[in-house]
C-alpha cells in the first residue's frame, strides 16, 4: 500500500446521492481498497446522508475509480478520527505529476465555458443558432458536458443532453416527454436542461435514444450535447471497432484526454481496453507512459512513430464536423508545458485538420490557448 499523505490519517468522501455512495463502496471493495461506509456529518456541508471513509494511501486509486461522482473530500483533523475538515483539493494528490514539481495550481486564463460558448454561438449568430457537440475520449467528458450545458442554459439557450452509450441518471430529473422508439423519455432538470434517453432500471443508467428520434428532435434545440464514448471512469482508453459513436448531426467533436498519467505504469488500473491500447501504441504492460504513446492515441497510424503493423481506432477516427482536441486537468505550469510539448509532436498534417487545440481544467473552468486556431 502507498505510504499515503504525511499528517493525514483518514479521508472522508462525500457524494450527491446515496446511490453513488453505495455503488462507490462496491467499486472500491472490488478493487481491494479498505473502505468503510458511515453517516455523513451534517456539518461537512451539502451531500447525501452517507459517505465513504478511506485510508490516505488509497486515495489516489479511489479518486480514479470514483471520478466525477465525488462531491467533496475531508480529512481527519485529530487522532480520534471524529473531527473532519475540508481537504484542500486544489492540489489533488492523484495529480502527483504536478505536485512533484512543487508548482502552484494554474488559475489564469479564460473561462472554459465561455470559450465554448463563443465557438458554438458566435456573436453574429441569430437566436435560432444550432450546434451539436459530441464529446469523446476519457478524463472528464461528463463534467465538460455539464459545464457547457449549465453555461448555455443560463444564457436562455434550449439545451438537450444525451448519449450514444450510457450515462448516469441525474437525480431530480422529471419526465417531460416521450420519444417514439425504444421507450426513450425526455427529462427536465432544475436548470432547464432537457435529457433524452432510455432508463435501464437494472443498471440505473440512461442509455442512448434511437438515432432517428435524435435526428428528429435535435434541430428544435440551440445546443445538443452528446456523450459519445465510455471509459469505465478510467483516465485513458483505446477504442473497439464500434466506438466512439458520433451521430451524423454532430457539428463539433471534442476529444478529451488528461496528461497526469504520464510516467505511470501502463496497466488496466488507468487504461480501459488495455490490449487494444497496447496494440495501438506499442506500449507493453508495466512500461512507463510517454508523450509518444499519447501521440499514437490521438493520431493513430498517422503518428510519426506509429507501429508499421499498428491497428485499431484512435481518438478522432469517427469524428464528425469540427474537431477540437482538449487536454483536461491541466492545473499547473509544468503539466501545461507537457501539453504544449505533446501538441508540438502532433504531425503538421494532422494538426491542420483540427479546428482547435486547447488545454485547461473543467474543474476550475479555465482554458489556455495552445497556439493553434481558433485563438482567444
Amino acid at each position: 500500500m502507498d505510504v499515503g499523505l504525511p499528517g493525514i490519517r483518514e479521508i472522508v468522501i462525500s457524494f450527491r446521492g446515496a446511490r453513488d455512495a453505495i455503488l462507490g463502496e462496491r467499486k472500491l471493495l472490488d478493487a481491494g481498497i479498505d473502505v468503510r461506509i458511515m453517516p455523513m456529518p451534517g456539518r461537512l456541508g451539502p451531500a447525501c446522508g452517507i459517505c465513504l471513509r478511506v485510508n490516505p494511501g488509497d486515495i489516489k486509486k479511489a479518486q480514479m475509480l470514483l471520478g466525477g461522482t465525488i462531491l467533496g473530500m475531508y480529512r481527519a483533523e485529530d487522532e480520534s478520527g471524529r473531527t473532519f475538515v475540508p481537504w484542500n483539493v486544489k492540489e489533488p494528490v492523484y495529480r502527483d505529476f504536478c505536485v512533484s514539481f512543487g508548482a502552484k495550481i494554474h488559475k489564469s486564463g479564460r473561462r472554459l465555458s465561455a470559450w465554448f460558448e463563443k465557438e458554438l454561438f458566435p456573436p453574429d449568430a441569430g437566436a435560432s443558432c444550432h450546434a451539436a457537440l459530441t464529446v469523446i475520449g476519457s478524463g472528464g467528458k461528463t463534467s465538460l458536458i455539464n459545464l457547457i450545458a449549465q453555461r448555455a442554459a443560463s444564457r436562455e439557450k434550449r439545451v438537450l443532453v444525451t448519449t450514444t452509450t450510457k450515462i448516469r441518471m441525474i437525480e431530480g430529473a422529471v419526465v417531460c416527454g416521450r420519444l417514439p422508439h425504444k421507450g426513450a423519455l425526455l427529462y427536465r432538470l432544475k436548470n432547464g436542461v432537457t435529457v433524452a434517453g432510455c432508463f435501464n432500471e437494472q443498471t440505473g443508467k440512461l442509455e442512448s435514444p434511437d438515432e432517428e428520434d435524435l435526428a428528429e428532435i435535435a434541430p428544435s434545440y440551440n445546443l445538443v450535447l452528446i456523450e459519445g464514448d465510455g471509459s469505465r471512469m478510467l483516465p485513458l482508453k483505446a477504442w473497439a471497432e464500434h466506438e466512439p459513436v458520433v451521430p451524423p448531426c454532430t457539428t463539433h467533436t471534442v476529444g478529451v484526454i488528461p496528461l497526469w498519467p504520464l510516467g505511470k505504469p501502463v496497466s488496466a488500473e488507468i487504461i480501459h481496453r488495455l490490449p487494444l491500447f497496447s496494440a495501438l501504441t506499442g506500449a507493453a504492460e508495466g512500461e512507463r507512459l510517454t508523450l509518444d504513446h499519447l501521440v499514437r492515441v490521438i493520431c493513430g497510424n498517422d503518428a510519426p512513430s506509429a507501429m508499421k503493423d499498428g491497428k485499431g481506432r484512435s481518438l478522432f477516427s469517427a469524428a464528425v464536423g469540427r474537431k477540437i482536441l482538449f487536454f483536461n486537468q491541466i492545473e499547473a505550469e509544468p503539466i501545461l508545458e507537457k501539453a504544449r510539448e505533446l501538441a508540438a509532436l502532433l504531425p503538421e498534417e494532422f494538426r491542420s485538420g483540427l479546428y482547435g487545440v486547447i488545454a485547461g481544467s473543467v474543474r476550475q473552468d479555465r482554458v489556455r490557448p495552445m497556439g493553434i486556431k481558433p485563438e482567444f
